[in-house]
């Protein structure tokens, strides 16, 4: 099974304001690019990855998105969520969102995933962010399922929009897809674990319905 992914991000010299207390406005861009290159790389190396679409982010955005063989378009709302559902239209293959502010993402940790679509033990499946409450990427094997709800709170928005479709939900977790960066606090532990290099967590699903 070939699963397409949508990459959304925002406008690099926009982005990650809540870190403008410790990183002024060039190295916040540069951030967000390196953070983009990172997960284009995890992607594009990982078995089982189709069609990689970056969705926003303006012109620089796209020369990245072209340097890795994905596709661009540019922002298709006006949020996160509006933009996602838009690009889902007319989604026929499997499909997954997975954010651009993975700064440890790794591609043997997006296998896994897909083969757990592809064996069908999962119908969908969520990556949480490191609080446990947020949400870093979802997986469908159903696009029509998916109701982009990226936000505060989003992990129990999609296990409950999710296994209210009929969708057999599990929940993934592994370093990479779990340490975003948004806060100082996210910063200084992504760097943390960049200057360690370790070996990557033990990963494994949980089935919620």
């Amino acid at each position: 099974m070939t699963c397409d992914i949508l990459v959304p991000i925002k406008e690099p010299r926009l982005g990650k304001s809540r870190l403008a207390s410790v990183l002024e406005p060039g190295a916040r861009t540069r951030l967000v690019l390196s953070m983009l290159d990172k997960v284009l790389t995890a992607l594009q190396s990982a078995r089982g990855v189709g069609e990689v679409r970056v969705i926003g982010g303006g012109r620089e955005v796209e020369r990245i998105a072209a340097d890795w063989g994905a596709s661009w378009v540019h922002e298709l709302g006006d949020s996160l969520n509006s933009t996602l559902s838009r690009a889902l239209k007319g989604q026929k293959r499997p499909v997954g969102i997975v954010l651009g502010d993975l700064p440890l993402l790794r591609s043997d940790e997006i296998e896994p995933v897909l083969r757990l679509l592809t064996e069908g033990k999962c119908d969908s499946i969520i990556a949480p962010d490191s609080w446990g409450t947020g949400t870093n990427a979802v997986f469908a094997t159903a696009p029509r399922t998916l109701q982009p709800s990226f936000g505060p709170g989003s992990l129990l928005r999609y296990r409950q929009v999710l296994a209210s479709r009929g969708q057999r939900v599990c929940q993934w977790r592994s370093r990479g897809l779990s340490v975003d960066v948004d806060t100082p606090t996210d910063l200084a532990r992504a760097c943390h674990f960049l200057r360690a290099s370790p070996r990557l967590e033990e990963t494994g699903e949980r089935r919620f319905s």
